[in-house]
């Protein structure tokens, strides 16, 4: 029997996500859940009394009339009734809001945690899987609880009230009605192992679609522009449907608890009946004893089966809190160490030595690399694609750390400061222009949340984006969009620049930051970034060569290695690397230069 009543509350994995969910919010939230409990045993010893009353009535008022006893009855079931109303409701409410703090404090807890993951991490993560944990995990946790409280609070306390009032009516047909309980355990137990499987596939399945509507919405032009909108439509329609059917699977075996417990109930009342109506027949028995005793034994049958579907419930339930808890225990890669200090930027010198760097298992990124960029100096990193520039930057904002070497600042190594005063010395330019849906005021405020309102617009004016924002009549209010749609991409890039000058950081990265813009574009953004760099320790990633050749070092990077470092025109003199590549990209714009021309000479025709 005890090997049954364990298998109730699921298997060993179960039993302690039910475990963990009562330590972690079992104390927090005591003083409410025993206000509720309160209530709950307040309707429970009502539910029994009014099964209990029931003999009185028919004893005393139908059969043997006693009309000094109608007034004084009428009015206990006004009192029992409207009692057990107004606590039911009370406890609910109480319910509900423990519920809905659960909830928001566990989605808090969530987003905290992502924001503190690691960068492979976000390598890795599944959007669809990250709000499935934000939205069904946070309820999970709260849902679970309203399940436990509410199953011993009101549907234990109810069964035992009744179960009471069955006793002392009459033990004997207690036991006979109790003679079914084993049954509805054996049947319930068989059903809770399918749905916990069906619901692992159904979790998974939802995060497939939230993941696939994510991708829908974030490359729609790509959609359109390849025609792809039947064939995305006919893999929604196909992940959709065997999620539907294992949700329906789910719904349907859950359901079969219900006429477990009917065909039980209809077994107990009907050897009930047999046992006792003859009883009653021969005047062995007092009707009113009996009728309430069926009473009391019909409205077990409301808190029996609520509690038969608990474990049905349960299982469901703590699949999302499963999957939260998979990802709240995941510890990030990177830590501050313990004894972690405040870095102090004096002249903002950046210094790596010696580093080599591999994403996984692919082969390394960066290769026994030891490289200077000078205090206020503008530092280039050129060469082709996956040479390991933005692995740099990533190391220095240590987004990652390095298998080997050092990365020193004013000669203090990064690993030994806090992420966040790190993070807070350096500036961030990149070529996505990313901006948060919101106001543009908003994503300038991103670089000093503190900022004061003279404060943006200067930095906006130090950007060339003031001019832009003002015109439009909502101004620093405007709606960006979400990523900036609302926005053109040189005016993306402005607002960015606007948020690195408001942050006034020492250190200035810039990844490919006019890589994207067009000629009137790229000299308002580049005016901008001459400003930004002034006074800086900056490093710039650029393809193109022609806009780092005022640059005050260069440095050429291969296949992860430094292969050469100098001037623009040291550089040119050494014939190497990167002579090959202004070579290569000389030649391409000269040969794109006759076709611009001539298209603009199209353009003026049509235009006259």
């Amino acid at each position: 029997m005890v090997a049954k009543t364990k298998k109730l509350f699921g298997n060993d994995e179960g039993r302690k996500l039910i475990a963990r969910v009562l330590r972690e919010n079992g104390r927090r939230y005591m003083p409410r859940y025993a206000l509720a409990f309160g209530l709950m045993a307040v309707v429970s010893g009502l539910t029994g009394a009014s099964a209990w009353i029931i003999k009185n009535i028919v004893n005393d008022v139908f059969i043997s009339q006693n009309s000094a006893l109608i007034w004084g009855i009428a009015a206990g079931v006004l009192v029992i009734y409207s009692g057990r109303g107004i606590a039911d409701y009370a406890q609910t409410t109480v319910m509900n809001a423990i519920s809905r703090d659960i909830v928001a404090d566990h989605q808090n807890r969530i987003y905290r945690h992502l924001l503190a993951q690691d960068m492979r991490f976000f390598n890795t993560a599944s959007i669809g899987e990250l709000v499935m944990y934000f939205s069904n995990g946070a309820h999970a946790v709260a849902n679970l609880m309203h399940l436990l409280i509410t199953s011993l609070g009101r549907d234990l306390l109810s069964l035992i009230s009744l179960t009471a009032v069955m006793v002392a009516m009459d033990p004997i047909l207690s036991m006979i009605a109790f003679l079914v309980a084993p049954g509805a355990l054996w049947g319930i137990t068989s059903i809770r192992r399918r749905i916990r499987n069906i619901g692992r596939q159904e979790h998974a399945g939802m995060a497939i679609i939230i993941g696939r509507l994510k991708d829908s919405m974030i490359g729609i032009r790509v959609v359109k522009s390849f025609g792809l909108e039947q064939r995305m439509g006919d893999e929604m329609t196909g992940n959709v449907n065997v999620t539907a059917q294992r949700m329906m699977k789910i719904n349907n075996l859950s359901a079969r608890s219900g006429p477990i417990m009917e065909t039980l109930v209809g077994v107990a009342l009907g050897l009930t009946i047999l046992y006792a109506g003859f009883g009653v027949a021969e005047g062995s028995r007092d009707a009113g004893s009996l009728l309430a005793f069926l009473t009391a034994l019909l409205f077990t049958y409301a808190p029996a089966k609520n509690l038969a579907r608990l474990t049905l419930n349960l299982e469901t339930t703590l699949v999302g809190v499963g999957v939260m808890y998979k990802f709240l225990d995941r510890t990030p890669l990177y830590l501050d160490k313990p004894d972690a200090k405040p870095l102090i930027v004096g002249t903002g010198e950046i210094e790596i030595d010696g580093v080599s760097f591999t994403y996984g298992e692919a082969s390394n990124a960066l290769n026994d690399i030891s490289v200077r960029f000078p205090a206020g100096k503008v530092s280039a990193l050129v060469g082709g694609s996956g040479a390991g520039k933005s692995t740099i930057f990533a190391l220095i904002e240590r987004f990652y750390d390095p298998q080997s070497g050092r990365i020193l600042i004013d000669g203090q190594n990064i690993l030994d400061v806090t992420a966040q005063s790190l993070r807070s010395n350096i500036a961030l330019v990149n070529q996505d222009s990313f901006l948060f849906e919101g106001s543009v005021e908003d994503n300038i405020r991103a670089g000093m949340a503190d900022a004061t309102e003279d404060q943006v617009v200067a930095a906006a004016k130090a950007a060339n984006a003031h001019e832009f924002i003002v015109e439009h009549p909502e101004g620093y209010k405007r709606s960006v969009g979400e990523g900036g749609a609302n926005l053109s991409g040189g005016q993306r890039q402005r607002v960015t620049i606007a948020r690195a000058m408001l942050r006034d950081a020492p250190i200035l990265l810039l990844d490919e930051a006019t890589s994207a813009l067009d000629a009137v574009s790229e000299a308002r953004v580049r005016d901008a970034l001459d400003r930004l760099m002034k006074g800086r320790t900056t490093i710039v990633i650029a393809h193109r060569l022609a806009t780092v050749r005022k640059a005050d070092i260069i440095h050429v990077m291969d296949n992860g290695r430094l292969v050469e470092s100098g001037t623009h025109g040291e550089l040119m003199k050494l014939s190497g690397t990167y002579a090959h590549l202004s070579s290569l990209q000389f030649t391409a714009e000269a040969e794109e230069e006759p076709q611009k021309k001539k298209r603009k000479a199209k353009l003026t025709t049509v235009g006259e």
